[in-house]
Protein backbone atom coordinates (compact mmCIF):
# COMPACT_ATOMS: atom_id res chain seq x y z
CA UNK A 1 0.00 0.00 0.00
CA UNK A 2 1.52 3.08 -0.77
CA UNK A 3 2.44 5.66 1.77
CA UNK A 4 -0.39 8.58 0.94
CA UNK A 5 -3.18 6.30 0.82
CA UNK A 6 -1.68 4.55 4.21
CA UNK A 7 -1.75 8.39 5.93
CA UNK A 8 -5.57 9.24 4.64
CA UNK A 9 -6.81 6.27 5.45
CA UNK A 10 -5.30 6.66 9.24
CA UNK A 11 -6.10 10.40 9.45
CA UNK A 12 -9.98 9.07 7.96
CA UNK A 13 -9.62 6.56 11.12
CA UNK A 14 -8.72 8.97 13.89
CA UNK A 15 -11.06 11.58 12.87
CA UNK A 16 -14.06 9.40 13.26
CA UNK A 17 -12.20 8.17 16.59
CA UNK A 18 -11.84 11.60 17.75
CA UNK A 19 -15.14 13.36 15.95
CA UNK A 20 -17.84 12.42 18.61
CA UNK A 21 -15.88 12.70 21.76
CA UNK A 22 -18.49 14.93 24.44
CA UNK A 23 -15.38 16.55 26.62
CA UNK A 24 -14.18 16.12 29.69
CA UNK A 25 -16.51 18.81 31.37
CA UNK A 26 -19.85 16.94 30.21
CA UNK A 27 -21.80 16.35 33.24
CA UNK A 28 -25.44 14.32 32.80
CA UNK A 29 -28.61 16.73 32.99
CA UNK A 30 -30.75 15.99 35.89
CA UNK A 31 -34.07 13.88 34.73
CA UNK A 32 -36.75 14.67 36.99
CA UNK A 33 -38.32 11.02 37.64
CA UNK A 34 -41.88 10.59 39.39
CA UNK A 35 -42.24 8.23 42.54
CA UNK A 36 -45.73 6.98 41.29
CA UNK A 37 -47.04 6.57 37.74
CA UNK A 38 -50.76 7.08 37.16
CA UNK A 39 -51.47 3.81 35.26
CA UNK A 40 -50.04 1.75 38.62
CA UNK A 41 -53.66 2.57 40.58
CA UNK A 42 -55.18 -0.53 38.92
CA UNK A 43 -52.35 -2.47 37.97
CA UNK A 44 -51.65 -5.95 37.98
CA UNK A 45 -48.54 -8.67 36.25
CA UNK A 46 -50.15 -10.08 33.14
CA UNK A 47 -50.81 -14.21 33.74
CA UNK A 48 -50.28 -15.67 30.41
CA UNK A 49 -52.78 -18.87 30.08
CA UNK A 50 -50.32 -20.69 27.08
CA UNK A 51 -51.95 -23.97 28.16
CA UNK A 52 -55.14 -22.50 27.46
CA UNK A 53 -57.89 -22.53 25.14
CA UNK A 54 -56.29 -21.72 21.48
CA UNK A 55 -58.37 -22.82 18.76
CA UNK A 56 -61.84 -21.27 20.26
CA UNK A 57 -60.31 -18.69 22.23
CA UNK A 58 -63.61 -16.48 22.34
CA UNK A 59 -64.92 -19.09 24.73
CA UNK A 60 -62.44 -17.76 27.47
CA UNK A 61 -65.07 -14.65 27.75
CA UNK A 62 -67.93 -16.78 28.74
CA UNK A 63 -70.47 -14.96 26.04
CA UNK A 64 -73.44 -17.32 24.71
CA UNK A 65 -74.31 -14.78 21.92
CA UNK A 66 -70.63 -14.60 20.31
CA UNK A 67 -70.31 -18.45 20.78
CA UNK A 68 -73.24 -18.57 18.79
CA UNK A 69 -72.12 -15.34 16.27
CA UNK A 70 -68.64 -18.27 16.13
CA UNK A 71 -70.39 -20.51 14.71
CA UNK A 72 -72.63 -18.96 11.99
CA UNK A 73 -69.86 -17.27 11.12
CA UNK A 74 -67.94 -20.56 10.74
CA UNK A 75 -70.63 -21.98 8.90
CA UNK A 76 -70.45 -18.92 6.64
CA UNK A 77 -67.20 -19.09 6.03
CA UNK A 78 -67.42 -22.39 4.49
CA UNK A 79 -70.26 -20.87 1.85
CA UNK A 80 -68.07 -17.74 1.38
CA UNK A 81 -64.81 -20.22 0.03
CA UNK A 82 -67.49 -21.79 -1.75
CA UNK A 83 -68.79 -19.01 -3.82
CA UNK A 84 -65.55 -17.26 -4.65
CA UNK A 85 -64.10 -20.96 -5.75
CA UNK A 86 -67.29 -21.04 -8.20
CA UNK A 87 -66.64 -17.07 -9.28
CA UNK A 88 -63.19 -18.35 -10.15
CA UNK A 89 -64.33 -20.96 -12.16
CA UNK A 90 -67.03 -19.19 -14.10
CA UNK A 91 -64.23 -16.67 -14.55
CA UNK A 92 -61.82 -19.48 -16.41
CA UNK A 93 -64.90 -20.66 -18.26
CA UNK A 94 -65.24 -17.47 -19.53
CA UNK A 95 -61.42 -17.28 -20.79
CA UNK A 96 -61.83 -20.52 -22.45
CA UNK A 97 -64.51 -19.56 -24.33
CA UNK A 98 -63.47 -16.17 -25.42
CA UNK A 99 -59.46 -17.89 -26.75
CA UNK A 100 -61.91 -18.71 -29.63
CA UNK A 101 -62.81 -16.18 -31.22
CA UNK A 102 -59.09 -14.99 -31.55
CA UNK A 103 -56.12 -16.89 -33.75
CA UNK A 104 -54.03 -18.91 -33.21
CA UNK A 105 -50.43 -19.61 -34.72
CA UNK A 106 -47.91 -21.43 -33.50
CA UNK A 107 -44.56 -22.17 -34.81
CA UNK A 108 -41.83 -24.91 -33.95
CA UNK A 109 -38.32 -25.22 -35.56
CA UNK A 110 -35.99 -27.97 -35.21
CA UNK A 111 -31.82 -28.50 -35.79
CA UNK A 112 -30.45 -31.64 -35.90
CA UNK A 113 -26.67 -32.78 -37.10
CA UNK A 114 -25.33 -36.35 -38.16
CA UNK A 115 -22.36 -38.26 -39.65
CA UNK A 116 -22.35 -40.68 -41.95
CA UNK A 117 -19.82 -42.98 -42.94
CA UNK A 118 -18.52 -42.19 -46.77
CA UNK A 119 -16.49 -45.14 -48.30
CA UNK A 120 -14.60 -47.29 -46.37
CA UNK A 121 -14.12 -44.88 -43.58
CA UNK A 122 -17.12 -45.47 -40.68
CA UNK A 123 -16.10 -43.52 -38.44
CA UNK A 124 -18.09 -40.43 -40.06
CA UNK A 125 -16.54 -37.88 -41.86
CA UNK A 126 -19.52 -36.28 -43.95
CA UNK A 127 -21.81 -34.34 -41.38
CA UNK A 128 -25.01 -34.13 -42.71
CA UNK A 129 -27.38 -31.17 -41.55
CA UNK A 130 -31.52 -31.08 -41.28
CA UNK A 131 -33.45 -28.59 -40.54
CA UNK A 132 -37.02 -28.10 -39.96
CA UNK A 133 -39.71 -25.29 -39.67
CA UNK A 134 -43.20 -25.73 -39.22
CA UNK A 135 -46.00 -23.28 -39.11
CA UNK A 136 -49.34 -23.51 -38.18
CA UNK A 137 -52.38 -21.16 -37.61
CA UNK A 138 -56.56 -21.33 -37.57
CA UNK A 139 -58.47 -18.54 -37.27
CA UNK A 140 -61.49 -18.29 -34.10
CA UNK A 141 -64.44 -20.05 -34.39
Amino acid sequence: MNKPLHQSIVMMGLVMLFGCAVGPDYKRPPVPVPTAFKELKDWKEAQPRDDGIKTEWWKVFNDPPLNSLEEQVSLSNQSLAQAEALYRQARALVQGARANYFPIISASAAASRSWQPSGTNVSGTNPADQYSLSLDGRLGD
